[in-house]
């Protein structure tokens, strides 16, 4: 077994980190787990918060993994110009169909980061990063089923930092310039 990493650009572990905090399949199979009998369970309400979820946590995941990189800033400030763009696709299509409502996804994003910051900096001295997250995640979709939803939510989270863990182990970002 070989310790070599292959080489990435800035753009190419945007392209994948965005893949990581968009994917489908991922957040899928979560919901999938979520009982479909019980009315107290929102999945649509929860769906949208795993994804705001997966969002947050990729880039708070490179910042955290990379935290001594020299290219930690310029990936995290390429992945979080991404999810602006992004954002701003699904704020054009949301507000569309809103009624002359505007919407901005990205503040939902923001919102969602200094939530699930300011929860983790109030507890982390007496708290598993995992039940924070899980307990937060739980109270955004309603804490209607607090058990259950607080389990989606630490699984995510889990799921989130693994993958992205795993990508920045198997790459070197390289700097631009």
């Amino acid at each position: 077994m070989t310790d070599e990493k292959a080489a990435a650009t800035i753009d190419q572990a945007v392209e994948v980190l965005t893949g990581v905090a968009m994917n489908r399949e991922e957040i899928k199979r979560e919901l999938a787990k979520l009982p479909d009998d019980d009315p107290r369970i929102n999945k649509t309400a929860v769906e949208y918060e795993i994804q705001l979820l997966r969002i947050v946590f990729t880039g708070w995941a490179v910042s955290y993994f990379m935290a001594d990189h020299p290219a930690k800033n310029e990936l995290a400030q390429a992945f979080w110009f991404s999810m602006h763009e992004f954002s701003g696709k699904i704020s054009a299509l949301a507000s569309a169909g809103a009624a002359g409502t505007a919407i901005d996804y990205f503040e939902a994003i923001r919102e969602r980061t200094r939530c699930y910051i300011d929860a983790m900096n109030a507890n982390m001295t007496e708290a598993d990063p995992t039940d924070v997250v899980g307990a937060t995640f739980s109270q955004l979709c309603g804490d209607t089923d607090p058990q259950t939803l607080a389990q989606a939510g630490k699984h995510m989270f889990v799921n989130t930092l693994t993958t992205v863990k795993i990508y920045l182990d198997t790459v070197e970002i390289e700097e631009a310039g």
